[in-house]
């Protein structure tokens, strides 16, 4: 039993139990705890940057809008606010300055900063209502209303040649607009509020970029092709062209009408002069038939009275009275043949002249809506 008993002990000693000690447990239960402490200091600081991200996103959200907004009822964008009080400034050419929220009608808790492209050579400044849609009417006058579709214009102009004064974000992509949050830190503690390429004269940070220590700022701008998908300016412009087209079309389609209808009118004064000179023929003629008939009768009765020795110039009468009723017959057939053609011409013309005045109608209504569609610009 002894000798049993230290052999069991000696097996205890040579594996020991692995389960932890009291105070083994102990640290292990304080360093839990000061993690949980600290993590519980961080929730209402994570808590708090959810709600300014999602408050940020809802103000460039609002801002984006109202400058979309504005663009389609002025036909530009705002100019920057370069003095703080809401109000645009476009009496300078600064490209970049504070969101004018009073021009725009909104009320947001922070100031956003906020960019136009306003290039002076190209496409030009996207922040002036400026005449780059200028259709040629078939009257001979030019459109000179300014609206969305010159703002369209511009921004298809843009689009090509976007020029080195536009805006841009980091990435190097070009910009109609953009706006810019500063968030709720001065990440990179430089004393500006925004951080990165939010600083700089025209350049906006990409806003793929993930926030980070030094950086916490939101952006949202828009392109020259993105904003004119979202103004429509494609079908808007599209619509405003097939339209002067049409107008042009329809107006050389009433000068051929109106070229018709003069051949046609022409036609009716040549029927008509060969209607005169027809009646001219059986004037003549009947006179003549008057005179070999008096002729004739004359002949005969000095034949009579001369006891046939004049019977030849009777003879010669009567041949000369018989052709003399031919022509008459042949002159009134004429006439009744220039009657029927210019009773034919005047029809002719007098349908000519109302195919003129359908194609004259026509050309009304083309250029009226190409000018509709022209003055109501994307409204």
């Amino acid at each position: 039993m002894t000798h049993h008993h230290l052999q069991t002990s000696s097996a205890l000693r040579r594996h020991p139990h692995s389960g932890f000690s009291l105070i083994e447990m102990a640290v292990v239960l304080a360093i839990i705890g000061t993690i949980g402490l600290g993590v519980w200091r961080l929730l209402p600081l994570i808590g708090d940057a959810a709600v300014n991200s999602g408050a940020a996103h809802t103000q460039l959200e609002r801002a984006e809008l109202a400058l979309t907004g504005f663009a389609r009822l002025h036909g530009r964008l705002p100019c920057p606010d370069v003095n703080g009080d809401g109000v645009e400034e476009c009496g300078t050419t600064e490209q970049v300055g504070w969101l004018p929220v009073r021009t725009l009608g909104i009320v947001l808790p922070d100031r956003l900063r906020y960019g136009v492209s306003r290039q002076t050579a190209g496409a030009g400044d996207l922040a002036a209502a400026v005449a780059r849609h200028t259709p040629r009417w078939p009257d001979g006058t030019t459109g000179t209303i300014v609206n969305g579709l010159d703002f369209c214009a511009g921004l298809r102009s843009a689009a090509r040649e976007p020029g080195a004064a536009a805006i841009s974000f980091s990435s190097g992509a070009p910009l109609a607009f953009a706006v810019a949050h500063p968030g709720s830190l001065d990440a990179d503690n430089d004393g500006n509020l925004f951080d990165g390429d939010n600083r700089s004269a025209s350049t906006f940070t990409d806003p793929t970029l993930a926030h980070s220590p030094i950086y916490d700022d939101h952006t949202r701008g828009l392109g020259f092709t993105t904003l004119a998908a979202r103004l429509g300016c494609v079908e808007k412009l599209a619509a405003a062209h097939a339209a002067h087209r049409t107008a042009w079309a329809d107006h050389d389609h009433y000068q051929v009408a109106l070229a018709y209808e003069t051949f046609r009118a022409f036609g009716v004064e040549v029927r008509s002069m060969n209607r005169e000179m027809a009646i001219a023929d059986v004037t003549v003629a009947s006179i003549d038939l008057v005179m070999a008939t008096a002729t004739s009768l004359t002949a005969i009765s000095v034949s009579i009275s001369a006891v046939g020795s004049a019977a030849p110039a009777a003879a010669a009468a009567v041949i000369a009275v018989g052709a003399a009723t031919t022509n008459t017959v042949f002159a009134g057939i004429s006439l009744d043949n220039a009657i029927e053609a210019l009773a034919k011409a005047s029809s002719q013309h007098s349908a000519a002249t109302a195919y003129r005045q359908r194609a004259a109608l026509q050309a009304a209504a083309s250029l009226a809506r190409a000018r509709r569609l022209d003055h109501g610009g994307l409204q």
